[in-house]
């Protein structure tokens, strides 16, 4: 017992060499975790491998779709990088990348569509990127891309009085000079459009801000956009009208102002985006096509000399309202809005037939703009998947 008790004594007194047990102890638990850690380790890194491998790959893949819209908004250039797959002509493709190139390890080939029933900058993009087992990803993509490579940009406000062949994108306003200047392309300003004396634009035309035709001036062009107002000057007897032979849109959804003066022609429909007014104070004003507004319509002939010839259907949103101060004024077509249009001027004016929606009929089947304006490329991704 006294043995004993020396021993307990003895443990209490001396504590040395207790930490070896504890030691030994969490060795043994260590060592029976060390494996399933372990074993943890190597699963979460392969798994970290294998998706940076799938991201690699993938992104490979996506990299086809951003070179394949790179080259259509850069005109579909030929000898740069792509040859028509099969017998298909240049325009229409369908196009393949050749040669295909190597990103990340993995092969990449792209092939384009163009889906010309839908709208002629609308395609189809699949791009695959693989290894050498054939392993692999593809990227499905459709895209609307306009070339905007051949728009010459130009810094800051422009007088151009030189004969110019090309499309020219404007950052500030555009001065066609007088003197028969001649613009052979379109015409995309962020500001104003001033079209000189005697001046010509053979091509499109987009103005942020106004655009207004001097004496004489044409524009002979498939659509003619604005944010502004649209002013077409006088012309005198020895100057052949003005025309516009266009689809004319007017995108203020504020409103905006179409001002015609004597012997000013269009030619083409007008659509507007807000309230319009039409100011036809001359003789010889006219306009050849329908006019749809999204809101009022105001046509001024109230001027007694005014003599207006609209040929064309009017739709309005809103309330039409038409002034015509002569007699020998007509608008020759029928007027469709919610309710009667409102009349005033002279009673032997030519005025035109009446369409009430809801009354007469539905007013579900107006005319639509058939032309973009130009400008470029704002390239959009519609749609992007993997397989």
């Amino acid at each position: 017992m006294k043995t004993l008790c020396s021993l307990s004594g003895c443990l209490v007194r001396n504590e040395r060499g207790i930490i070896l047990p504890l030691v030994l102890v969490f060795l043994a638990l260590g060592m029976l975790l060390l494996t399933p850690v372990l074993g943890h380790g190597f699963t979460a890194l392969a798994g970290t491998v294998i998706v940076e491998s799938k991201a690699e790959e993938v992104h490979a893949a996506d990299s086809g779709v951003e070179e394949g819209l790179y080259w259509l908004i850069q005109g579909k250039k030929q000898n740069s990088g792509y040859i028509l797959d099969g017998s298909g002509d240049w325009i229409d493709g369908p196009w393949v990348r050749s040669p295909s190139y190597v990103l990340n390890n993995k092969t990449v080939t792209v092939h384009i569509v163009r889906d010309s029933a839908a709208n002629e900058y609308l395609y189809t993009i699949t791009a695959r990127a693989e290894d050498a087992s054939g392993e692999g990803s593809t990227v499905l993509a459709a895209v609307l891309a306009m070339p905007f490579s051949q728009f010459d940009y130009y810094e800051g406000d422009q007088n151009i009085t030189s004969d110019l062949v090309g499309n020219i994108f404007v950052d500030g306003d555009v001065d066609v000079g007088t003197g028969n200047t001649t613009i052979t392309g379109d015409v995309v300003a962020t500001g104003a459009i001033d079209v000189g004396q005697g001046a010509e634009i053979i091509g499109d035309v987009y103005a942020q801000g106004s655009v207004t035709l001097g004496q004489s001036a044409l524009v002979n062009t498939t659509v003619l956009c604005t944010e502004g107002d649209l002013t077409l000057e006088q012309s005198s007897d020895v100057y052949p009208p003005i025309n516009v032979n266009a689809e004319i849109h007017l995108l203020d959804p504020d409103g905006s102002v179409l001002t015609l003066a004597n012997q000013a022609d269009i030619v083409g429909d007008i659509y507007s985006w807000g309230d319009l007014s039409i100011i036809m104070q001359n003789p010889q004003n006219t306009i050849h096509g329908n006019i749809l507004v999204d809101g009022d319509l105001t046509i001024d002939m109230s001027d007694s000399n005014a003599k207006g010839d609209i040929f064309g259907n009017l739709y309005a949103t809103g309330l039409i309202t038409i002034k015509m101060g002569s007699s020998h004024s007509q608008v020759d077509g029928t007027a469709h809005s919610p309710s009667a249009y409102v009349q005033i001027g002279a009673s032997g004016a030519g005025w035109p037939d009446t369409y009430i929606c809801g009354v007469d009929g539905s007013c579900d089947n107006w005319p639509t703009p058939q032309h973009e304006c130009p400008g470029p490329s704002r390239p959009e991704i519609l749609s992007w998947e993997v397989t």
